[in-house]
């Protein structure tokens, strides 16, 4: 199930592990207002991976703009998304917000949608069985506000791009160790075997 009724779903067109912000056609290229950034709030052992898509255009509606960020949380492993919500798009830019695993498991509030909704707030946290819980916060702001972190000039220029970026600490996410992430322009986040 997905949409309103904010269930777990299986989604096995994403059988990698995957965290998505706002996963559909997002074209930064065609804004010099577009700002896909990332950065490292607080201190050890308590800090927050941050990667923040600000401004970001729809590829096939450039005038909506997406507001989006995913946090990764150290010794926790938690991962919050935040989505500011979109109006309608059409049937080309659906959009997947949530997680998914190597092992096609999946789970979050809007799996390949196009209708409108409104943003929030939902965090996963491990259940201790390579396995997560989610909940919600309706409406909501985001944690770490936009424009606080370092713009990458050259993701925030580009279209449908990945790019490698380094984790400051490790990060556990389906029970598998993470040192890196791979940031799509598309509004995900992929990640690389330690």
């Amino acid at each position: 199930a997905w949409g309103y009724e904010y269930e777990a779903y299986d989604y096995d067109g994403y059988c990698f592990d995957m965290i998505m912000g706002g996963h559909t056609n997002l074209d930064p290229s065609v804004s010099n207002q577009a700002e896909i950034s990332y950065g490292v709030v607080g201190t050890a052992p308590n800090r927050a991976f941050v990667i923040s898509w600000h401004m970001v255009p729809n590829l096939t509606d450039e005038h909506i703009l997406h507001d989006f960020q995913i946090a990764l949380y150290e010794q926790t492993n938690v991962v919050e998304i935040f989505n500011a919500g979109h109006p309608e798009l059409d049937s080309e830019g659906k959009m997947t917000v949530g997680i998914a695993s190597a092992d096609c498991k999946g789970m979050g509030p809007y799996e390949y949608d196009y209708h409108e909704w409104d943003g929030g707030k939902w965090t996963f946290t491990p259940n201790g069985s390579d396995d997560y819980t989610m909940d919600i916060e309706l409406p909501t702001t985001p944690t770490h506000a936009f424009g606080t972190l370092p713009v990458d000039d050259i993701v925030s220029e580009e279209d449908d791009e990945v790019y490698d970026v380094d984790l400051p600490f490790m990060f556990t996410f389906y029970g598998r160790d993470y040192d890196e992430i791979d940031v799509s322009t598309n509004g995900s986040i992929s990640f690389e075997a330690w």
